[in-house]
């Protein structure tokens, strides 16, 4: 009686954590559209100005994007600052690593960079190497090599233990 209680109150828990796991990611702010619209509207038209000014006020109320940052990169070469052009391609390849118009974007700015170099764009340049990998594909691997690295504690645990020695029939030498 005892087991089935601690098992009731252990799948409890983990449904519960479950829940609540679920409630806190749906929770997340949700990007504006129709701004972000208005922006690449203006960005179009040749107004990267107004059209930073929005993408900035969404950037500043938490709503990471790989668009947003990509059109902020966009107006940002626009108006000639390729170093704040580069950190907004940064953030949006953090966002979406594999993302080919991002890769080619970034790939034109480093090439302009490197030929005029400012000291901004130094310090940029200087950055760890880009990842192939969302932040959900790390956690996702880390879990993976945590399981792993349990499974085979576990089978060395067993192959490791004391095991009981077998007694041995005594073989009873009879004369024929």
């Amino acid at each position: 009686m005892k087991k089935v209680v601690l098992l009731t109150g252990s799948a409890l828990a983990l449904g519960l954590t479950f829940l609540v796991v679920i409630l806190l990611s749906s929770m997340r702010p949700t990007l504006d559209t129709e701004a972000l619209a208005v922006a690449d509207r203006l960005l179009a038209a040749g107004n990267p100005q107004e059209a930073l000014a929005i993408y900035q006020q969404l950037s500043d109320q938490g709503q990471p994007s790989s668009a947003l940052y990509f059109n902020m990169g966009n107006a940002h070469y626009q108006q000639g600052d390729l170093p704040a052009a580069y950190a907004a391609y940064l953030q949006s390849l953090d966002l979406a690593p594999r993302d080919a118009d991002i890769r080619h974007n970034l790939a034109l700015v480093e090439q302009q960079l490197s030929a005029n170099p400012s000291p901004d764009a130094e310090l940029l340049m200087d950055r760890l190497p880009l990842s192939w990998l969302t932040t959900n594909e790390v956690a996702l691997l880390g879990l993976a090599v945590w399981y792993v690295v349990c499974f085979l504690g576990l089978l060395l645990w067993l192959y490791n233990r004391p095991r009981p020695e077998k007694r041995r029939n005594p073989v009873s030498s009879s004369a024929h």
